[in-house]
């Protein structure tokens, strides 16, 4: 994966540079699954645990599996039955650009969503209506991403790749 330096311009009018991921791929779940006895035997750390979505899904749990140098989350989508299958869990890997110190990264937030979404729409046979900002394409570069998911706006003085419209960091 490429990653570039993106000048953000933050609300009180200073830049920030961060190192970012080039493209945004869309989720292909199958391309992204993590095996449970690798998770299990990994050293992580339990983020985030929500409700579930849609009938059949009893919920996620969002771990931060902190190895060196590849650190990355793993979602662990628990399905219970309804329209998807019963007691079936699902283990799902999703980058991480930011060392979730204060809460998760709302970027990563982003991708983690758009990956839980892909899961479960596959796993229930119904169109993925949160990834249709990719259109027919495979990936979007990182500041249009950023735009679609009201991350950022676009900068117009040219001072950086965009304005930061919502807070960094999302704290649980």
């Amino acid at each position: 994966m490429e990653f570039i330096d993106v000048r953000l311009t933050m609300p009180d009018g200073r830049i920030l540079h961060r190192r970012m991921p080039a493209v945004v791929e869309k989720p292909d779940p199958t391309a992204q699954l993590v095996d449970r006895a690798v998770f299990d035997r990994e050293t992580k750390q339990k983020l985030i645990s929500t409700p579930g979505l849609v009938k059949g899904h009893s919920g996620t749990d969002l771990w931060y599996m902190r190895q060196r140098p590849d650190h990355y989350y793993v979602l662990h989508i628990k399905l219970s039955g309804g329209l998807l299958q019963t007691g079936r869990d699902i283990f799902v890997r999703s980058i991480c650009t930011w060392t979730p110190t204060l809460g998760i990264d709302a970027f990563d937030q982003c991708l983690v969503i758009d990956i839980e979404d892909a899961v479960l729409l596959n796993a229930a046979k119904r169109p993925a209506p949160r990834l249709a900002i990719f259109n027919q394409n495979s990936r979007l570069g990182i500041i249009d991403y950023m735009i679609a998911r009201g991350l950022l706006a676009p900068d117009t003085t040219g001072a950086s790749d965009g304005i930061i419209t919502s807070p960094l960091f999302i704290t649980s």
